[in-house]
């Protein structure tokens, strides 16, 4: 009985000194065994997909399992994984791929391989006990809130590879919230830009930095000059989205640099601005421009140009212009019963410069004073009409019919050229000034008669004979003849229109006679033909 009695105490003994020993040192290391891998597709190497639920401590990924390389973390892998404390990750891992250790609340420390190259979006979103983060050289790629609601995290250093950082990565995180981080309302990493504030202005980018995050000017709603250094290699996805207010921005290096600089989606903001190369700040002209032209009763306004945009400087006032006066613009004509309206205005801006009446119309109808057949058609005379500018002429065929205005002159008389010989026409003229025309003169009817065209005479035993022409209309034609540089007379009258020819058969041999011709009906004869000279031979 005592011999069983020490045995039972010697194994109580025992299992209490296993129940006192240190828990820790056994679970220190998450077992291998305890995590779970998964074959790529293509056979090369394994990623990591996740671990036992209980498994608690440090994860300790292998390089390799089953003699392959483990070159990635699965999605989701550690989704809420409260009882990892701290993660070693092997030089083979290439991804972290989305969500792999979000909601890990208990994680401390992480420490990446070398070969690490992408982190996927929300890769350790909400690891609220993280503090410090270390991201390899190589890494290129960061995932939209990888590390957003880390609110532990105060200190971050990345390597110089980065391309791609993505929007709200280090969101709610200590070092986001710490104000002394932020320079001049951006927030840096390294030579990376994390977030600009939705205040900033004018910004100035500093320089060595490589990369421009994700949406970092996504709220920057009043930003409006930008300096970029010559550093910068990367623009991320909808950097300058938001940056509608975005007018200037200034390249420190050429064209062709800023064109290489790798450009995401979604910054059309950035390239409708108006950009500067070689320089941070505007070049103004020295040469004044100016850009509202002055009125007669406004300023005008002139500047200093930017020779690279219409940026302005030195805007300075251009005095209004003296006004330039119209001649009279009337508005109102007068008339035989009341007085008219005109007026002078600006030629640039239209202001009425002065106004006056017209007088009201003083014309008097002209007085016909003469009607008379000419070599060129039937010539009217009228006396002179004070106050008329000019004067129009109407003419009818026949005393019943209307009359219809044939011509206008400033001159007190008027040839009707197109009179056809043998009618009578009917004439009556208007004066007319400013304020209108006058009432009608009183009429005259002439019967209008051509001029005959005498041909060249010729001298025979029974005299000079004569020939003219046919004038339509004529009853017959007067012959007038001079001696020497005497006076004209009548010498005879040749009856008949279609009798065109006479013989003056008292020529005097040796004599020199000069005759004209006139067509005649009725009383009304037609005005005097040429003349022609000839001696009496015999």
């Amino acid at each position: 009985m005592k011999k069983l009695l020490s045995v039972v105490l010697a194994f109580v003994m025992v299992m209490s000194a296993f129940a006192n020993a240190p828990i820790a040192n056994a679970t220190e290391n998450i077992s291998e065994w305890d995590i779970y891998f998964e074959l790529n597709e293509d056979g090369t190497g394994y990623k990591v997909t996740g671990c036992y639920a209980f498994a608690t401590g440090v994860l300790n990924i292998p390089e390799s399992y089953s003699g392959l390389p483990v070159i990635g973390i699965g999605s989701n892998a550690f989704y809420f994984a409260a009882n990892i404390t701290d993660v070693i990750l092997p030089d083979s891992v290439e991804y972290i791929e989305d969500s792999a250790f979000s909601m890990c609340q208990n994680l401390e420390s992480i420490t990446f391989g070398s070969g690490l190259k992408s982190i996927g979006i929300q890769a350790f979103v909400g690891a609220s006990a993280l503090s410090s983060v270390t991201l390899p050289k190589n890494l290129i790629s960061i995932g939209e809130f990888a590390f957003a609601d880390c609110s532990s995290l105060c200190f971050v250093t990345m390597g110089n590879k980065i391309q791609k950082i993505g929007e709200n990565a280090f969101k709610n995180t200590a070092f986001y919230d710490d104000t002394s981080n932020w320079t001049k309302g951006i927030l840096y990493i390294d030579n990376n830009l994390i977030k600009a504030r939705s205040s900033v202005k004018n910004v100035c980018i500093k320089d060595g930095v490589k990369t421009i995050a994700d949406g970092a000017f996504g709220e920057s709603t009043s930003l409006s000059e930008l300096i970029i250094p010559q550093s910068l290699r990367y623009i991320g996805d909808g950097a300058f989205g938001n940056s509608k207010g975005l007018n200037y921005t200034f390249y420190m290096g050429s064209k062709a640099q800023f064109n290489a600089i790798s450009k995401g989606k979604q910054n059309n903001k950035l390239s409708l601005s108006s950009i500067h190369y070689n320089t941070d700040c505007h070049t103004y002209s020295e040469k004044w421009t100016v850009d509202i032209q002055p009125t007669c009763t406004e300023e005008g306004e002139k500047s200093h140009h930017c020779t690279q945009c219409e940026s302005r400087i030195d805007i300075t006032p251009v005095p209004e212009l003296e006004h330039t006066s119209s001649e009279w613009i009337t508005d109102k004509k007068a008339t035989v019963n009341a007085k008219g309206k005109k007026h002078k205005e600006c030629t640039e801006c239209g202001e009425i410069l002065k106004t006056a009446a017209i007088k009201q119309l003083k014309c008097s109808k002209p007085k016909l004073s003469k009607i008379e057949n000419t070599s060129s058609g039937v010539k009217i005379t009228w006396g002179k009409v004070n106050g008329a500018d000019s004067y129009e002429v109407y003419r009818k065929t026949t005393g019943s019919g209307s009359y219809k205005k044939i011509g206008k002159t400033s001159k007190t008389y008027y040839t009707d050229k197109k009179a056809s010989s043998g009618k009578k026409y009917y004439y009556i003229v208007k004066a007319v000034n400013e304020a209108g025309v006058s009432s009608s003169s009183g009429s005259l009817s002439k019967l209008y008669l051509a001029d005959p065209t005498l041909k060249t005479p010729s001298s025979t035993k029974k005299g000079i004979t004569l020939k003219w022409s046919k004038v339509t209309g004529a009853e017959g034609y007067q012959v007038y003849r001079k001696t020497g540089s005497g006076s004209y007379s009548k010498i005879a009258t040749v009856k008949g229109n279609s009798k065109v020819t006479y013989t003056d058969k008292k020529a005097k041999k040796g004599k020199t006679y000069t005759y004209k011709i006139k067509a005649y009906k009725s009383k009304v004869t037609s005005a005097y033909s040429n003349t022609k000279a000839i001696k009496a031979k015999y």
